[in-house]
């Protein structure tokens, strides 16, 4: 038996190959160094770096890190950077060399970034992950990561480091645009859905990658909403609810884990045993690898302080269950010398090596290492993945508000008077309906037995210094919506509407919210101008602004942040690429890794150029481009109507564009609650019943709860029904719920079920997503929407950390977001109590 041997298990392969290794080779294939300084790119020519030609024939390259990034941190920028061909020829180049100049000729592991898209020159770049959260819609995301992993592999990517599973508690933490929400069901759907996608039918195939997991666990719950800050959480609450999108994505088969850069309890998570082999390989039996973030090894000694130096970090982390160092510089200069010391197994050593090579015979580099540079010429930019990214751009942006029916715009004529925003209630036990902050609540007409009921409810030139219109004169004429005003900083901000860890991308590629509506309704009929940046005081844009807007029937007012990397010294922690905040002028950066803040109010003057503009007593309406929700009551106020849009990729324009003129009816939901005040987080909906209710200043509600959103047409839920009404905890019940397009438009509404423990041996929340579906319905059409409820909906960590079943009484909730549902009763009976 031989590794080479293609027709022999993976494992026998790999413990075959690492009984040939030297103990050089064997440390070597645990560190990864960064994949850009293995080549250089000059004239059109790739040249294979001296340093990464030595390492070749000393040791070999377990695996190289971001070959085809292009961001500040890399310093590969448009110019510079390799073309979708380019880079595959380049992946090529790198492979060969390492295959033909090795002793073992064993091929590298190329790791790229891929969470909204592969962050690659010419990659399509799809909404965040906020964005994508916000669509509700598994199926459409699943379909957007085969598109992207046929355009990462294509190009020679083998492995990405996504989908990020953290669960959002604070949203003043810059990487709250990298995750799906705050509700770890939701984004469990949504993991498995990414693992699916990624990974395709086979790892081998030539349009699959492996799929990493991250961060290793908690990281969304920092304390402050500081990035890698400590995290205080119990042991029931990391396994119920930060474990759990994990667990179910290793169950989908993922194939790798990185653990975050934070502690728990004073253990950093990257040599959390409890984590890394308890749970994770012993009790969900994960056999994948495990790779650290950036710098993580390195933070052991010099930042959580519980190493000595970087060899005690490295024998601690390697012992804790580390396979593979991202940048390989403690492992690369300490594991060889640990070993020879005695410090360090090599058994241990052994198991990680073992690890990686599986990993690279399951995605078949023995048998086919090479990308395929016509491939990624063909699929990588598509013009279908970019229909796609537009399709997941325009089903994720969220109607907040739609006052007097101001939406959608008519291209030619009035506005359309299908819009709406106030919910109302007719049957039985409507819970809080009409009040999307409300907590509860008997409805308009809340009388019955809580079985049955129904709801019904709707929902260019970037200087600050011109105005630019392609006609300045002209009358729009009675009854239409004649010419709009498009103003703000994230108008025409092609990079900032884009979201963090994206590469640089031509201009030409993107289509900005100006660009959308100027597709909409002709160049002549469009006026814009920035009034002013995303951050800072300057206010010389205000004039050019309020001249646009006079001139204007209708006010787009395009705000929010961004997150756009900025090229500039001092700007970028070198060790980590993570941004760091700088006070330089032309730093519009307020969002992204590294960018937390201590407001969610609107940077620098927007709010004062909003204020300005309304008191023209034109209709404005609001599109937020941006990575965390925004808390700015004045807008709420005065705003005709509030879209919120993420950061939506290189299709937002037109998605938006789509929205406002009723191409597309909005049917995105929030995945995290909507704070009116920075004082309430954190906040999120499925808290304890005992976390309070009422501040002195205000009560504890958000202002725009957990699965809001509006819609152009109106839904109507009736006939709640619970089949059969009491179970023992090893039966299932069918939820069925009466769904009604009641408007004169077709719209897709997202059915929500909660489940409400009422008696429980230790307190639960009072409300948790267990389901939902996201259906679409013609006017006058109605569906039956099915859920079946059983121990996985109903069980929560009991004595033992295991999953239990109490009987008694539940509650079963469902409708439109989370305050506005229909309620029934469930039994659990005597019966079995445990689950598997």
């Amino acid at each position: 038996m031989t590794y080479t041997d293609p027709d022999r298990p993976a494992r026998e392969r790999a413990e075959h190959l690492l009984g040939q290794m030297t103990l050089e080779e064997k440390a070597a294939q645990l560190v990864q160094p960064f994949g850009w300084q293995a080549y250089e790119h000059t004239e059109g020519e790739i040249t294979l770096t001296e340093d990464f030609k030595r390492q070749v024939a000393e040791t070999g390259i377990g695996s190289l890190y971001g070959m085809l990034r292009a961001d500040p941190w890399t310093g590969v920028t448009l110019a510079s950077g390799l073309s979708p061909r380019q880079g595959a020829e380049a992946v090529n180049a790198i492979q060969r060399y390492a295959i033909e100049n090795s002793r073992l000729g064993i091929p590298i592991l190329i790791g790229e970034e891929c969470s909204h898209g592969h962050m690659a020159i010419g990659a399509t770049v799809f909404p965040v992950p906020l964005s994508l959260g916000s669509s509700w819609n598994v199926d459409l995301y699943r379909e957007m990561c085969r598109a992207v992993a046929l355009e990462t592999r294509s190009q020679g990517g083998t492995v990405t480091y996504s989908p990020v599973l953290d669960v959002v508690r604070d949203p003043r933490w810059g990487r709250t645009e990298e995750c799906f929400g705050e509700d770890a069901y939701l984004i469990s759907e949504l993991a498995v859905a990414a693992v699916e996608g990624l990974q395709g039918e086979s790892l081998s195939s030539p349009d699959s990658v492996g799929a990493t997991l991250k961060h290793f666990a908690g990281y969304g719950s920092s304390e402050g909403g500081r990035n890698a800050g400590p995290v205080h959480m119990g042991w029931r609450e990391l396994l119920e609810v930060d474990l759990l999108p994990f667990k179910k994505a290793v169950e989908a088969g993922a194939v790798s884990i990185m653990p975050a850069y934070h502690e728990i309890d004073g253990v950093p998570c990257t040599t959390n045993t409890a984590l890394l082999e308890e749970i994770l390989r012993g009790a969900w039996g994960f056999d994948g690898l495990v790779i650290t973030d950036c710098g993580a090894i390195e933070m052991l000694a010099a930042g959580h302080d519980v190493a000595e130096d970087g060899l005690d970090a490295s024998v601690q982390a390697i012992t804790a269950g580390i396979d593979m160092e991202m940048s390989g510089v403690m492992f690369g200069e300490h594991l060889v010398g640990a070993v020879r010391s005695g410090k360090l197994a090599v058994e241990v050593l052994d198991r990680a090596v073992q690890r990686v090579l599986e990993l690279k015979f399951k995605l078949g580099l023995f048998e086919q290492p090479y990308a395929d540079p016509e491939a990624a010429e063909k699929f990588i930019g598509s013009a279908k993945h970019r229909e796609l990214a537009r399709k997941l751009a325009a089903e994720s942006i969220i109607l907040l508000k739609n006052e007097g029916g101001t939406l959608p715009l008519k291209v030619s004529g009035g506005t359309s008077d299908s819009g709406s925003g106030n919910g109302s209630v007719d049957g039985v036990r409507a819970i809080g309906a009409g009040n999307p902050g409300s907590d509860g609540g008997v409805g308009a007409s809340g009388a019955g037995n809580g079985r049955s009921g129904s709801i019904s409810s709707s929902g260019a030139d970037n200087s600050l210094s011109g105005c630019v219109s392609s006609s300045a004169t002209g009358n729009s004429g009675s009854g239409s919506t004649g010419k709009v005003a498009v103003i703000g900083p994230n108008a025409d901000a092609p990079y900032n509407q884009l979201g963090d860890y994206t590469s640089p991308q031509p201009r030409s590629s993107i289509v900005t919210v100006l660009d959308g509506v100027r597709s909409k309704l002709g160049a002549e009929r469009v006026l814009y101008a920035p009034g002013c940046r995303i951050k800072g005081e300057d206010r010389e844009g205000f004039e050019a602004a309020l001249a646009c807007a006079a001139q204007a029937d209708t006010v787009v007012m395009v705000l929010g942040g961004s997150s756009a990397r900025d090229f500039g010294e001092g700007s970028i922690d070198l060790k980590t690429g993570a941004s760091k905040v700088t006070e330089h002028a032309w730093s519009d950066m307020d969002c992204g890794e590294g960018i937390d803040r201590i407001s969610l109010a609107l940077s620098g003057v927007q709010l004062e150029l909003f204020k300005k503009i309304h008191q023209l007593g034109k209709p404005v309406i609001v599109v937020y481009i941006n990575g965390r929700p925004v808390s700015e009551p004045w807008i709420e106020e005065h705003a005709y109507a509030i879209l919120e849009a993420w950061y939506p990729g290189q299709e937002g324009g037109h998605a938006v564009a789509d929205i406002l003129f009723g191409d597309v009816n909005p049917s995105g939901r929030l995945t995290i609650s909507w704070p009116k005040d920075v004082g309430q987080l954190p906040m999120y909906y499925n808290g304890k019943r005992s976390r309070g209710k009422q501040y002195l200043e205000a009560d504890s509600q958000p202002r725009y709860p957990f699965g809001f959103g509006l819609s152009y047409t109106s839904f109507r839920y009736s006939e709640l029904q619970v089949e059969p009404q009491a179970i023992t905890a090893d039966q299932t019940a069918t939820v069925r719920v009466t769904v009604t397009n009641t408007g004169e438009r077709e719209g897709a509404e997202v059915v929500q079920l909660y489940i409400s423990d009422v008696v429980s041996k230790v307190s639960r929340p009072a409300k948790e997503l267990k389901g939902f579906r996201k259906i679409t319905l013609a006017p006058g059409a109605a569906q039956i929407v099915e859920f079946e409820v059983g121990a996985e909906q109903l069980q929560y960590i009991g004595p033992g950390a295991q999953p239990v079943v109490e009987p008694g009484g539940f509650k079963v909730l469902v409708g439109r977001h989370v305050n506005e549902v229909l309620e029934a009763a469930l039994e659990v009976t005597e019966g079995s109590h445990g689950t598997d």
